[in-house]
This record gives structure tokens, C-alpha cells and sequence, in this order.
């Protein structure tokens, strides 16, 4: 059995960052992935309630932009709750996604209104969010944007 790329990094190295996680491509289309690490591994995850509205502010703001929502395949919390995956179209580097999630991460802090997407229609565990702690972990997060 293959040991995919995650498992091949020393997670005991990492720090909040974002990190090329991989490029693949099929028939001639690039897909690129992205390790967004909010939290050292094995040491604090972020509290699922906290994580699952990161996750649907972050797919939210980013999609609101038809440009980003064009390249744009996934946003996707992490297991461990340290991070997410985002994987896009194109041949991209780090460097072309740090406005991007600059800008959505300065939306989280600011916003105050209702998550989206969670109502019991919406979402398979709508009770389970908490907006003042992902707008303070985008917070103590932006500044890993540079």
C-alpha cells in the first residue's frame, strides 16, 4: 500500500503555515492542493464547533468571488482539526492563494451576521458552530498570511 504525501511529512515539524501539499494532473489539467495549517500538530486541536464555521465561512467567501469560485474545487477540514485542504484547478504556488485567504480571513473576523448554511436543512450537524471562536481563530491566524 502507497503512503499518500500527509503521511510522509513530520508532522512533528510543522507550524501554522500554508504549504504546497501536491500537484497532480489528469488529461492534461493540473490540480493543485494546499495544506492550510492553522495549529501546530499534536498539540491543540481546533474545537470542532470552531472548525466546521471556519469551514463554512471559508467555502463561503471564497465562493462569493466567480473568480476564485472557478478554480476552486474543495475546502475541507482536516481529521486532526489542525488545518484544511484546498485543492483548486491550475498550476498554482503559494504565493497566488495568500491574498485570497488573506481577504477571507479578514471577511471572518469582521463578519456578525447568521453561519451559512447552518440550519438543520442545510447541514448534517447545524448546532455545532461557534463564530466568536473562528473569528478569533482567523485572529490569531492572518498573521501566518504574508
Amino acid at each position: 500500500m502507497n503512503k499518500i504525501e500527509s503521511f510522509q511529512i513530520d508532522h512533528r515539524f510543522l507550524q501554522p503555515q500554508v504549504r504546497l501539499a501536491g500537484k497532480k494532473t489528469y488529461k492534461g489539467i493540473v490540480v493543485t492542493k494546499f495544506d492550510i495549517r492553522l495549529r501546530k500538530p499534536n498539540t491543540k486541536p481546533v474545537p470542532t464547533g470552531i472548525m466546521h464555521t471556519l469551514e463554512h465561512l471559508l467555502a463561503t467567501f471564497l465562493r462569493s468571488d466567480p473568480k476564485v469560485d472557478k478554480m476552486l474545487i474543495d475546502i475541507s477540514p482536516m481529521g486532526c482539526r489542525t488545518g484544511f485542504y484546498m485543492s483548486m484547478f491550475g498550476d498554482r504556488e503559494v504565493r497566488d492563494i495568500i491574498p485570497l485567504l488573506r481577504k477571507s480571513f479578514a471577511a471572518i473576523i469582521a463578519y456578525s451576521g447568521e453561519i451559512p448554511g447552518a440550519t438543520e436543512k442545510e447541514c448534517g450537524h447545524y448546532k455545532d458552530h461557534n463564530l466568536e471562536g473562528a473569528r478569533e481563530e482567523a485572529m490569531a491566524y492572518i498573521q501566518y498570511l504574508k
